[in-house]
Formats: C-alpha cells, structure tokens, sequence
C-alpha cells in the first residue's frame, strides 16, 4: 500500500512547480498517475473482490434476454440474480455490455481506473482554486483507496461528480436526473441529492457553529437513540441487519479539526459570497452531521463520501483568504498532516493492491 503514500507525495512535489506553468497540463499528469494506479493493480484486491469478479463472470454468461429479465423494474431494489450477487440494474448492463465487447474482468477494472481518473481531474479543474491540491486531497483521504475496492459506489460518486454542473446552473430537473442514473449503480448516491436544496441556503459562521453544536449532541445520542431510528430507515433498502453501534475514527477526527478550524480561523461570511465555496462548505458541513448519524458503520460511513469530497474544494478555498505567504505555510501544513493521516489509514493493510504486479517491495 506505500504506492498509495508515493503517489500523493509526487502529487505535492510536482504539481505546484508545473501548475504554476499549466493547470491543464498539470491536471492531465496527474490524471494519468492516477490511471496507473487504479489500473494496475491485482483485481484479487478488496473485500468484495471475489464476489466482483465471479458476479462479471456470472452475468457475461446470461443471454441478452436473460439480463433483460434480471433487471428490476424497481431503481431502488436490485436486479434479480441469483444468490450472492446483489448488484444493481446499472451494474448488470455494464458488466453485460464491457463482457460482450470482449473485455475481461481486468478490462472492467481499467474502464473504472478511466472513469475515476478522469471525474476527479474533471472536478478539481472546474472547481478548485488550485487543482493540483485538491488532487493532493483527495489522493490522501480515501476517495483513492476506495476506488479500488468499493467499484459500485466509485462508479456512482464518478457520475454525481459530472452532475454538479447542475447545481452551480440551478437545472434541478437535470441534477435529480444525474442522481437517479447514479443509484443505476449504487443507491446511497441519493444522499447527495441534500446538495441542491443546501446550496440554495447560505451558510453563515452562526449556522456552521449550530451545525458542530449538533454533530456533538447526536454523536452523544449515537450509543442509545439512533441505533433504532436507523433499523428503521434502512429496512427501506432492505439493510435492516447491519450492525449499529457508535464508534470513533480517525475521519470523524478530521472532520472535527477542519471544521473547528474553519470556524477559528477564516471568515465564513465572506467565504461564502462565492456559489462554489458556500457548496463546498454546505457539503462539509452536511458531512460533519451524517458522521455523527452514520455510528461509523462501514456501509454508512462510506455513502459519506458523496459530501465529504467537498473539502478538497473547501480547503483550497480557506487558503486563498489568507496572506499569500501564510497560504503557502497552509498548504505545507496541510501536507504534513494528511501524508501521516494516509499512513495511519493504510498501516497494517495486509491486502496489497499491486503485489501481484510489481512484487513485494511495494
């Protein structure tokens, strides 16, 4: 897993020195390190890896009339398939389609590593002050380790990703539309149609202090109340049985020291006279709440992806309020914390991603 630490250090070395010439070109070599690396590596790799790769080989083997039938007519259940392939319908089709043309299951892997690559470059040029950071960002918290282990909701976040267009022109139509195609593919995705809405509210330093004042009242209920309410809720998607039980994590750390941060530090207000800087806090600060509401379940904790992306937007956006020499401490600062909190995440992975390719000493 130190190629996941190799990767984002390269990040941070080269890409102020080449921004600062091109963001394009910038971007497009980050992109393609990011290819690489989601591409090239063991499709034994994940916890689902198994049930991934037999699942392609399953549906690869169904007639075209036969995957038609699999399909559920119903976008919140999942297709009809046999047992231990609990996929949904966008699922089905793609694998159906990639294994018609040809492709193995390595071929799915690299469609995907393509997909998520070029999302992300997508996103950060549009949106971030400062690409290359964002791009940093998300290389250190995460969003690359799950892409190469969870590929349904990789998929679905890739495809929210190209829909927030639609937020920033307010075609709401177009935006749910984007969402709905999204849960073709994994149906947490429906956690981040709270955008719209939130992005049409502007967020204040008093709204964002209410905010943190109930992530630490409900993290408080977690342990009694909301194990219930949960039941409840997840019955609807038929996931009544997971288990819920409130427990700290390095990310709920982390959401605590930027927002607390945020507050302290930068003058929200201001901030958030810009449309995209109000969406990113809106969605950091939604993600704060769905944190404490998740009990860090793993199946919770990761639909918080679809809002916690937005801080790799946010944080560029605090440092351009500061001082140009204090930014340039900020990011620095900022390095130096996210590098060690990846390390920490990956320490004692034993799964490998890339073993089988490049051997052991990665």
């Amino acid at each position: 897993m130190y190629v996941l630490l190799i990767n984002a250090a390269l990040i941070a070395i080269y890409g102020p020195i080449v921004s600062s010439k091109s963001k394009k070109v910038c971007v497009t070599l980050i992109g393609i390190q990011l290819f690489l690396l989601l591409a090239l590596r063991a499709e034994s790799y994940g916890p689902d890896a198994e049930i991934y790769a037999a699942g392609y080989r399953y549906i690869s083997s169904l007639t075209f009339s036969q995957m038609l039938g699999a399909l559920n007519p119903n976008i919140l259940d999942n297709a009809n398939l046999i047992y231990l392939y609990d996929f949904e319908n966008g699922w089905v089709v793609l694998n159906w389609l990639l294994a018609s043309l040809g492709f193995s299951y390595q071929g799915l892997i690299v469609f995907l590593a393509a997909v998520t690559s070029f999302s992300f470059c997508f996103f950060s040029l549009r949106y971030s002050d400062t690409p290359w950071f964002t791009l940093f960002i998300l290389s250190t918290m995460n969003f690359l380790w799950y892409s190469i282990s969870i590929l349904r909701q990789t998929l679905a976040l890739s495809i929210f990703l190209f829909g927030i267009i639609y937020i920033v022109k307010r075609k709401p139509i177009k935006f749910m539309l984007v969402i709905l195609l999204a849960m073709m593919f994994h149906r947490a995705v429906i956690l981040a149609a709270l955008l719209y809405p939130l992005s049409r509210t502007k967020m204040t330093k008093r709204k964002l202090t209410y905010i943190f004042i109930a992530f630490v009242v409900l993290c408080a209920l977690s342990a009694f109340v909301l194990p219930e309410v949960l039941k409840m809720i997840l019955g609807v998607f038929g996931k009544e049985g997971l288990a819920l039980s409130f427990s700290w994590n390095s990310l709920i750390t982390l959401h605590i020291v930027i927002v607390v941060a945020i507050l302290l530090l930068f003058d929200v207000d201001k901030m958030t006279e810009e449309f995209n800087a109000n969406l990113s806090l809106c969605g950091v600060a939604a993600s704060l709440l769905f944190c404490s509401v998740s009990l860090n379940n793993e199946v919770l904790a990761r639909a918080d992806e679809y809002l916690w992306i937005f801080v790799s937007l946010l944080i560029p956006v605090c440092l351009r309020q500061a001082d140009p020499r204090l930014a340039v401490l900020g990011k620095m600062g900022a390095i130096c914390l996210l590098l060690p909190f990846l390390a920490y995440q990956i320490y004692g992975t034993t799964l490998d991603p890339y073993i089988s390719i490049f051997g052991p000493i990665f």
